[in-house]
């Protein structure tokens, strides 16, 4: 039992997309649309409770809105292709100016016990003609970025799927090994009261009694006690980390539809093959290698800025001076006249040529980074997917062995049952022979547990939801 309270406590609240089907997202949908924060009863399958999770988990409400974030760059990389426009105003008293003078003297010129308003307005607008390809990198990196962000949910959802698939089973592990340990505080209560008779009878008979017999039962007795306290708090641990995952108060109830706990049915690939579908298909290795593209598009955006930029500028402005007299001449007449307006074709060329180039050499120190990131993530994912493979296989046939030393172990305590009531076998081998059922039962269970997990744990490795792979197998190598 301490390995199970072990195992839970490693459940922490922190992937192609799994395949679940319209019927699961309509139940999935009521369940979410009946979760309130006082919720009493939430009875969901394995499916439901990933389906719910993926819905209600700040997790995922994360990766989403990273997601968003790279969407909106996208955006503003397509705003440069519009035009740009900017609204100034000017607003001030304007004094009246002396006839038959030129407007030198502020003092004696102007005319201060006159006021009249000076407004001035203008409307500026700039629209690009030719960028030398820089929209268009900023664009590819953009879209490489929301690549990232589709990948960083995908992370998201394999997590999810395998912290509710832990809680999940560890709560319905709990549930029977609770069920299990009863049966066996029930099979100890019928000793003791058959050894309590016993010494009745032989005080009665005045017959010596072997009192090591309930010495070793109290012994028992005591060390089921432990496991169940230990199975108890086991219980409210997964309980409680389920409903923290799937974002629920802890004044929920949350009961699987299970009562038992089976092992799933997977049917092993080559190992081979998972190392295949991990290089293919897992996200973190997926965005990587976008953001390697978007990196090597950044680079191409700063070389391109070493050149310049072809842009429609012009101007709409108008004053408003009644104390003055404006001119009428056009923009081309005379640029520096601010109540006129005009517009042509400019040059933008910013040439800080050397800041620059420390710029290009960044962009490749960066590119290069990402290359090298990607390459030793994707070793490290063949290691894990080919290592997570070989547990997978050795807990699947490890089952087998538990459960035959579990079925051994059943006969003979039923064995040793029927010669101590006879009178044939020693208590002592009694007790031990149902203390090795009890274990190996438990060991059992405990088996079935780490081979679901394991199970959880290989389809985030590879990227894809491994029990749904029904491709024609060989021998693992």
């Amino acid at each position: 039992m301490s390995r199970l309270s072990s195992m839970v406590v490693a459940l922490s609240l922190g992937v192609s997309a799994l395949a679940v089907s319209p019927s699961l997202h309509a139940r999935t949908a009521s369940l979410s649309r009946a979760v309130t924060p006082t919720q009493t009863h939430l009875n969901c399958t394995l499916d439901e409770c990933i389906s719910l999770a993926q819905r209600n988990s700040p997790l995922m409400k994360a990766a989403q809105a990273d997601l968003a974030s790279y969407q909106s760059l996208l955006s503003q990389a397509n705003s440069g292709r519009f035009p740009r426009f900017e609204v100034t105003g000017f607003f001030a008293p304007l004094p009246q100016k002396r006839v038959g003078t030129d407007g030198s003297n502020w003092l004696k010129d102007w005319d201060w016990s006159s006021l009249s308003p000076l407004v001035t307005a203008q409307l500026s607008f700039s629209q690009v003609l030719w960028t030398f390809g820089k929209i268009d990198a900023l664009r590819a990196a953009a879209k490489a970025g929301i690549d990232i962000g589709r990948a960083t949910t995908q992370v998201a959802k394999m997590e999810l799927h395998y912290r509710i698939s832990q809680a999940w089973w560890g709560v319905v592990l709990a549930k029977e090994m609770t069920q299990i340990i009863s049966k066996g505080s029930v099979q100890l209560q019928r000793q003791r009261a058959r050894l309590e008779r016993e010494r009745d009878q032989a005080e009665d008979e005045d017959k010596p009694f072997d009192e090591t017999r309930l010495l070793r039962l109290r012994l028992a007795e005591a060390d089921l006690q432990t496991k169940v306290r230990q199975a108890k708090r086991a219980a409210a641990l997964a309980t409680d980390t389920l409903k923290a995952t799937l974002n629920l108060s802890q004044l929920a109830k949350v009961t699987p539809k299970s009562s038992r706990i089976e092992a799933l049915d997977l049917k092993l690939l080559p190992i081979a093959a998972y190392e295949r579908l991990a290089v293919e298909n897992h996200p973190k290795l997926l965005a990587l290698r976008r953001g390697t593209v978007a990196r090597y598009h950044q680079l191409q955006y700063q070389k391109r800025r070493m050149w310049p930029d072809l842009v429609l500028t012009g101007r709409l402005a108008y004053t408003y001076a009644p104390s003055v007299t404006t001119g009428d001449e056009s923009l081309a007449d005379n640029p520096t006249n601010p109540t006129q307006s005009g517009a042509g074709i400019g040059l933008r060329w910013r040439l800080d040529v050397f800041r620059q180039l420390a710029r290009i050499d960044t962009a490749k120190a960066k590119a290069r980074k990402a290359r090298s990131l990607a390459k030793v993530e994707e070793l490290k994912i063949r290691v894990a997917a080919r290592e997570l493979a070989r547990q997978t296989k050795d807990a699947q046939e490890l089952l087998v062995v538990y459960e035959k030393a579990m079925r051994a172990a059943r006969g003979w305590m039923s064995s040793e049952s029927q010669m101590a009531k006879g009178g044939f076998s020693d208590y002592r081998d009694l007790l031990n022979s149902m203390e090795q059922y009890y274990r190996r039962k438990i060991a059992w269970l405990e088996g079935i547990y780490r081979f679901n997990v394991q199970v959880a744990a290989l389809s985030r490795a590879v990227g894809v939801d491994v029990i749904q792979l029904r491709v024609p197998s060989s021998d693992n190598k």
